[in-house]
């Protein structure tokens, strides 16, 4: 499926690799790489192959991304040295990206504004428009609401006020909160 790519700016976005111990390891592209390798378990009497560009461990960028650094842990250095998808089996497993929790959308959210806004004024007018509040204590997790400052009330009190088909016309009236 060497037609099978994604397009970007104009180019082929083809899969990186980087040789290493005489294996070929991917860098990039890994979640098409998975695909192309259910592809190859449902297609045994064939061959799936892939064109790729082959980067040089010397270049700093390449060692950066196999080694690793501080938001991802290194390939080689997995049980699997790279050959499997490694499954979360701590109860404390966490799907991040970038060090960002996927699945806490509220307390992500917060976090990249304010690490984004970190040293400039509005930083301090940000902090005095919203915080995170716990929402519910979890062994493994807490979990966090932004809530505004003024009123107190969560993004999903906000939420479950404002009918769809209602939202920016005026029409709805806040309840006391209690």
């Amino acid at each position: 499926p060497d037609d099978w790519y994604r397009e970007g700016r104009g180019r082929k976005d083809l899969p990186d690799v980087v040789v290493h111990e005489g294996g070929l390891y991917v860098v990039t592209a890994n979640r098409r790489l998975s695909v192309l390798m259910m592809l190859q378990a449902l297609n045994r009497t064939s061959v799936v192959e892939v064109s790729c560009n082959i980067q040089s461990l010397d270049d700093a960028r390449w060692k950066t991304k196999f080694y690793g650094e501080d938001i991802h842990y290194p390939g080689p250095q997995t049980p699997c040295r790279g050959l499997d998808i490694q499954l979360g089996t701590k109860r404390n497993a966490v799907a991040k990206h970038y060090g960002y929790d996927l699945f806490e959308c509220q307390e992500t959210a917060f976090k990249v504004i304010d690490e984004l806004l970190h040293g400039t004024a509005s930083s301090d007018e940000f902090r005095k428009l919203v915080y995170l509040q716990m929402s519910r204590r979890d062994p493994r997790k807490d979990c966090y609401d932004i809530c505004r400052m003024e009123d107190r009330r969560t993004l999903r009190d906000v939420q479950r006020l404002v009918p769809l088909s209602m939202a920016g016309y005026g029409q709805t009236r806040w309840p006391d909160r209690k």
